[in-house]
């Protein structure tokens, strides 16, 4: 290995270790290979790195082709690819003007269920209870027939979560339409009161609910959100089954996830189970980075990287377009 060659791999390690910031830790099942978005073009649908010959473009009817595909050709990594988008939000808290440490913990709390949400729950509370009588199971001795409304004030002090809405349908096939409104609005308070920096992050959690037996978390309720580096979470998204979007599960969670912080610079960081080439493309074309794993059978990622045998601090990558895969050696393959 030439002299050069091995000054450009370590520039280039330390580029990369710069961007991530903090050392991550992986699964023993998971190959810690970093996707990132980094060049000045728009990216085109990349063809399989490791084909070994082209497909032929759709034909129409006359004869003619009908899309003329972009062929994505990997290339050695240059090491000159600076960020380029300039990133323009504002972040920082954005609660009234009053110092934080001023707020007590209910007044904390208040940011986020206001007004407005007590409300819709004292709403819904007493319309499902005046709907109650009128089933002929309710007996005349029940305690529903002494039923009053309940109000703001009531509602507060009582506040556990009591949303059994009365829709008798749900005309819009969403499984989550009794909380639809409680998620809503929650969300909404969680991004009136901050604004995200820089890098904001993709993951999940678990909530303990249902059995799950095929999963590693038995019981649970999955929740996608997406949070800051101090663990702020500014939405939260109830997993409901698969997209039907057109897009893959994770490719369309991230997306929607995002949607509020996109076109302004920023940087999106996920895990290998979001990574993909699409993704990339689809968060370049708004003006957004994404740095994150990907696994060793990831759809359309350099087959030469991915299999690359390496030794401690040597380094790979190859980039094409938008898009710049790179592995490197450490304890084991990054």
């Amino acid at each position: 290995m030439s002299q050069i060659q091995t000054e450009l791999e370590l520039t280039l390690l330390s580029r990369i270790m710069d961007m991530a910031g903090t050392s991550a830790e992986y699964s023993e099942d998971e190959v810690s290979d970093i996707s990132c978005s980094d060049s000045n073009e728009t990216f085109s649908s990349p063809s399989s790195s490791d084909s070994e010959s082209d497909e032929s473009d759709e034909i129409a009817s006359n004869g003619q082709p009908l899309i003329q595909k972009q062929q994505s050709i990997c290339k050695a990594v240059l090491g000159n690819g600076d960020k380029r988008f300039n990133f323009t939000g504002n972040p920082g808290l954005k609660v009234p003007p009053k110092a934080v440490h001023l707020y007590t913990p209910l007044e904390c709390f208040m940011l986020f269920v206001d007004d407005s949400i007590i409300d819709l729950m004292v709403t819904e509370t007493n319309r499902n209870a005046n709907h109650v009588p009128s089933n002929s199971l309710i007996g005349r001795h029940s305690r529903m027939t002494k039923w009053s409304n309940t109000d703001n004030n009531e509602m507060k002090k009582f506040l556990g979560f009591l949303l059994w809405m009365d829709d008798s349908q749900n005309k819009d096939a969403d499984r989550l339409f009794k909380i639809r409104g409680l998620l809503d609005k929650l969300n909404l308070r969680f991004q009136q009161m901050k604004e995200p920096d820089l890098y904001i992050a993709v993951d999940e959690t678990m909530i303990p609910f249902q059995y799950l037996p095929e999963k590693r978390h038995k019981y649970g309720v999955k929740l996608f959100k997406i949070c800051s580096r101090n663990a702020y979470t500014y939405k939260i998204e109830i997993h409901e089954g698969k997209s039907s979007s057109g897009k893959n599960l994770s490719e369309a969670v991230v997306l929607r996830l995002c949607e509020n912080y996109l076109d302004c610079g920023r940087t999106v960081v996920t895990d290998n189970l979001y990574s993909s080439i699409e993704l990339a493309e689809e968060l370049v074309a708004r003006r957004t980075d994404l740095i994150g794993t990907i696994r060793k059978n990831g759809k359309g990622f350099p087959k030469e990287v991915i299999t690359a045998k390496l030794k401690k601090a040597e380094i790979v990558g190859k980039e094409s377009n938008d898009v710049v895969v790179i592995k490197w050696k450490d304890q084991r393959d990054c």
